[in-house]
């Protein structure tokens, strides 16, 4: 799923003309190297990037995802709950 929706950003990207470097603007929300990774598949962007990249293409997240969940990986969920049960 993560080439499929990498090359999905990328076409949608260049479709729209934009560089990867005005498209991360300051690099503030997301950086050229991380879209770089996205598009090729190497890394699944968390929902925040996704929001984002979202957004920079003028739609809402299911149509960029064509309806796919991002399933969140059960051990994050272990550790969340972990974290939030700990007393400080």
């Amino acid at each position: 799923m993560p080439q499929k929706f990498g090359m999905r950003v990328r076409t949608l990207r260049e479709e729209q003309a934009i560089t990867r470097e005005d498209f991360c603007g300051d690099e503030s929300e997301l950086s050229v190297r991380q879209l770089a990774r996205i598009e090729s598949g190497k890394i699944i962007p968390g929902l925040e990037k996704v929001s984002y990249i979202a957004n920079r293409l003028g739609m809402k997240i299911g149509e960029l995802t064509d309806g796919e969940s991002f399933a969140i990986p059960r051990r994050y969920k272990e550790i969340k709950y972990a974290i939030l049960r700990k007393p400080l």
